[in-house]
């Protein structure tokens, strides 16, 4: 009855019943790999999910905090991404997506190091650039 009640608390709010309680995965025997990752993406969804509630709130709490103390700034907090999915897939989907055209070269820089700041995802782009023009020259 428990496992039930919080299998469909899980469901409800759109995560993997695992998040509540680890035992809850345990009597689904042998899972795949794509099943795994499907959870795991499941997971993470549902992480980027509720920081967004949270962030907000953080933030005027940080700046309230500041204000009181005599400092008067802008205050943008952000969050680590989580690392729950695999490398290999995530650099299989964005250059699926920089083939097609879906995303540029910026763009999948991010994706595939969503923690960079500016600076060192600029430095990336650029050195990404001057490989391909490299790698063109090369070919000629």
């Amino acid at each position: 009855m428990k496992e039930n009640a919080l299998k469909n608390i899980g469901v409800k709010w759109g995560m993997s019943p695992k998040i509540l309680a680890s035992f809850l995965s345990q009597g689904q025997g042998q899972m795949t790999a794509t099943q795994i990752d499907s959870e795991d993406d499941t997971c993470i969804a549902f992480i980027y999910h509720v920081r967004a509630y949270f962030k907000n709130a953080l933030n005027r709490l940080l700046e309230t905090t500041l204000r009181y103390y005599g400092k008067e700034c802008r205050v943008e907090m952000g969050f680590a991404s989580p690392s729950l999915i695999n490398k290999d897939r995530i650099l299989n989907r964005v250059k699926s997506e920089l083939e097609a055209g879906l995303i540029d070269i910026e763009e999948a820089v991010r994706e595939i190091n969503p923690d960079l700041d500016e600076e060192a995802i600029e430095k990336k782009v650029e050195k990404v650039k001057e490989n391909q023009t490299r790698s063109a020259l090369d070919s000629i």
